[in-house]
């Protein structure tokens, strides 16, 4: 069993004196020894000085021999340095000049005075990898350090070493950011019963968000409102800023439909926009019907064409009764002034459609 000497060191300076027949085996036993290692004891120690009274008072020294085996020999009780050379600045505290100053005891995870908690991974005196929870790997380098270079992300960042919270700055999208930091990203249906919107959470900086606007029945994706880049109903990119988007949803029209059902399926439609007024949205139901796009509503039933929307009449019918249900189904139409109605219902009954209201005569 070893046994544990607590020893409080007195050195002195000794004019033209040779240490290099002395070791610390020497200092505790008395037996000279060129040892450096010991099965017999362990060390718990302290430093003091004294003079000898052939020199000066209060000059002091400590041989190179000494200092290098007080190094071996404390390696085992003393934090292990984060980078070779490190200075202890007391209770597990270190500092390397160029890495700057961090608490060790838990090494090779040590606590950085900026970048936090970190697991190090050392390549030489002046350089090592550091592993950066939400970073990833970083490289570090004397000539380069406060930049770090983010194996993952491949470009490189730079740490702020006058604030005590991480803070680096990303390049690419020129600002500070704090890698603690969430980023809320949310999505909203428009209209509410259009569909609904896979992907909203809370991310962390540069994760990679997949949003997915999924219609509801009788719905399709018509865009994502604020968008002009053509995206489609995947919506992908980082996440580097709180983000609040809306996806737009249009209703199948089905062009076999009658024009009953087809003007009660975009009323409907139009019923749940609870961002329309009821007025609004009765023009947005005459700009459907004429054109099939409502800038009011801000939205389209046909990209670049007109709607079309057929009036049905029995072939067998007369021409008497085929006029009563052409005008029936124009009555449906409560949008529409009784002048654009006649209108329509001459054009109909000469031409076969109504070009002022984008009507057709089906059989």
């Amino acid at each position: 069993m070893k046994t544990v000497f607590k020893i409080f060191f007195f050195l002195a300076l000794l004019c033209n004196t040779a240490w290099a027949n002395y070791s610390l085996d020497y200092a505790l036993s008395g037996i000279e020894t060129t040892s450096t290692v010991s099965q017999s004891y362990e060390i718990e120690s302290g430093w003091g000085y004294r003079t000898l009274s052939n020199q000066t008072a209060n000059s002091y020294y400590i041989s190179g021999e000494i200092e290098a085996f007080l190094d071996l020999f404390f390696d085992s009780v003393k934090p292990k340095t984060l980078l070779s050379n490190g200075v202890s600045l007391g209770n597990g505290w270190m500092q390397r000049d160029w890495f700057g100053v961090y608490y060790a005891t838990s090494y090779p995870w040590v606590y950085h005075e900026n970048l936090g908690w970190s697991f190090i991974k050392e390549q030489e005196s002046d350089q090592a990898w550091v592993y950066r929870e939400l970073l990833g790997w970083l490289w570090a380098e004397r000539n380069s350090f406060p930049h770090l270079y983010m194996d993952e992300r491949a470009e490189w960042t730079y740490l702020d070493l006058k604030q005590p919270r991480t803070t680096l700055y990303d390049y690419r999208y020129g600002e500070w950011f704090d890698p603690e930091k969430t980023y809320s990203i949310e999505a909203e249906a428009f209209p509410i019963n259009g569909g609904t919107i896979k992907g909203t959470r809370i991310y962390h900086r540069w994760e990679k968000v997949i949003l997915q606007a999924l219609p509801a029945d009788n719905y399709t994706f018509a865009g994502w409102l604020l968008d002009s880049s053509g995206t489609g109903a995947n919506f992908e990119f980082e996440a580097t800023q709180d983000v609040l988007l809306a996806s737009k949803f249009a209703p199948k029209l089905n062009t076999g439909a009658s024009a009953a059902e087809l003007t009660q399926s975009i009323k409907n439609f139009l019923d749940d926009r609870a961002d329309l007024s009821e007025k609004d949205k009765s023009i947005a139901l005459a700009e459907l019907l004429i054109t099939g796009i409502s800038e009011t509503a801000g939205i389209s039933f046909a990209e670049g064409g007109t709607f079309t929307l057929p009036i049905e009449v029995s072939a067998n019918a007369s021409p008497q009764q085929q006029i009563a249900e052409i005008k029936e189904q124009l009555d449906l139409l409560t949008d529409i002034s009784e002048d654009q109605k006649n209108k329509a219902l001459a054009e109909i009954l000469i031409y076969g459609n109504s070009p002022s209201l984008g009507l057709t005569l089906s059989k």
